[in-house]
């Protein structure tokens, strides 16, 4: 897992869209760093926290409008969204929510 935090007035998008673009560029060896292995990325500028898997490249792009596919953000058992970043932390990286997400969104390589 990757955290990549930005100050408040940056958007998270923004973060999402460094590691998209780190992750395209053929000539900083992607295939052979630690982000390959990487299962999950998290991004916040403390008040907007989002999650999102390490996913293959055609699912790991920003669109013309800018959303990112599929990215998420953490709910309470009452579906309320949990964006600041302290109580995001405190429930989705506890040991076993954090065990329990990286093995949902584990994305398998495949060859051909």
């Amino acid at each position: 897992m990757q955290i990549e935090l930005k100050t408040l007035q940056v958007s998270p998008r923004k973060a999402m869209q460094q590691i998209v673009d780190y992750k395209n560029d053929p000539g900083n060896g992607y295939t052979n760093s630690l982000l390959c292995f990487m299962q999950l990325f998290i991004v916040s500028n403390r008040s907007n926290t989002w999650y999102f898997a390490n996913n293959a490249s055609e699912h790991f792009r920003f669109d013309a409008d800018e959303h990112f596919l599929p990215h998420y953000q953490w709910a309470a058992p009452d579906n309320k969204k949990i964006t600041h970043l302290d109580d995001f932390a405190e429930a989705f990286l506890a040991k076993c929510t954090l065990a329990e997400m990286i093995s949902r969104h584990t994305v398998l390589v495949k060859s051909r």
